[in-house]
């Protein structure tokens, strides 16, 4: 993996959401499609890495796995599963399961921080509005006790 400091989250807010968009439709295509569109999203998934994108990287990563897995269940590919595990490649299948892994760690632990920060700013957020209307308060009632004394004068 790079030593590139990871960008900002921007693609999700969960691994729930992150998960969601991995997943790949299969649709009518060829399992040749397939695996040439497991190709193109391993290739894209380690220059988002090189990157430091994190969730887009660990999304086409999975949606690699997702190919992979949905075309290992089609008929075409029982009919000659060493041509198609030749064309996938158990190394490129091996390192797309490790760096997922790796990325999914790192991503749960970046969503955690995310999630406490965003609960630390909310507290704060209401505890300076809480300190506004007490200072609110206050005012108002020196401004009152001002006015008063103006009208014993």
């Amino acid at each position: 993996m790079a030593n590139t400091k990871p960008k900002p989250l921007y693609i999700s807010k969960s691994m729930k959401e992150l998960n969601e968009k991995a997943v790949y439709n299969p649709g009518g295509r060829s399992i040749k499609t397939h695996i040439s569109f497991a190709n193109k999203a391993y290739t894209a998934a380690e220059d988002a890495q090189k990157q430091g994108d994190e969730e887009r990287a660990y999304v086409l990563y999975m949606k690699y796995l997702d190919i992979i897995s949905k075309s290992k269940k089609l008929a075409e590919f029982r009919k000659d599963p060493k041509h198609y595990n030749n064309l996938i490649g158990s190394a490129k299948l091996a390192k797309a399961l490790e760096f997922a892994e790796t990325l999914s760690e790192n991503l749960v632990n970046r969503y955690a921080e995310l999630k406490e920060a965003e609960k630390t700013r909310q507290v704060q957020d209401g505890k300076n509005d809480t300190d506004e209307n007490v200072d609110t308060g206050a005012n108002s009632v020196i401004n009152g006790i001002e006015q008063a004394d103006h009208r014993f004068s």
